[in-house]
């Protein structure tokens, strides 16, 4: 018979739920992410802003349209919720084409640094902010008000 002195072991395992454990996987997983954008990306046509801001206002519009139709979005919500999307995308879709623009003034060293720090940004927003932009500054509580 084994007879241990001293206190129980802890569960070393962190609780995943955990706000600070999400909050870490989050940016480690979009750093992780963006750092390999960064590394395999290899320009396939020229920067071109022009195009950039039409795929933001169509992506804008036909979300909005999907949205709109299903009626998820009330008459009064419209401008907001067009607000929202277009800031999402933009944002998203700039990102994308930034890349060629750091990759010509400042080669693939800071190119890799500039999509490991907007993975992380980005994992950050996904995980705090309920993986919508919809959700931003909104607080999420389950039925019981936690």
């Amino acid at each position: 018979m084994k007879i241990e002195l001293g206190a129980p072991k802890k569960n070393k395992r962190r609780n995943q739920s955990d706000p600070v454990y999400s909050t870490q996987r989050g940016l480690f997983v979009g750093a992780a992410i963006g750092l390999y954008m960064g590394l395999f990306f290899r320009p396939s046509r020229e920067p071109d802003l022009g195009f950039v801001v039409g795929l933001i206002v169509f992506a804008t519009l036909a979300t909005f349209a999907v949205r709109y139709a299903r009626g998820s979005i009330s008459r009064a919500a419209i401008p907001q919720e067009l607000l929202r999307s277009f800031a999402f995308y933009f944002f998203a879709l700039l990102a994308l084409e930034g890349r060629h623009y750091v990759l010509i003034a400042a080669g693939p060293i800071v190119l890799a640094i500039f999509t490991t720090a907007l993975g992380a940004l980005t994992g950050f927003v996904w995980v705090n902010f309920g993986g919508s932009v919809r959700n931003i500054g909104e607080v999420q509580r389950d039925d019981q008000g936690r």
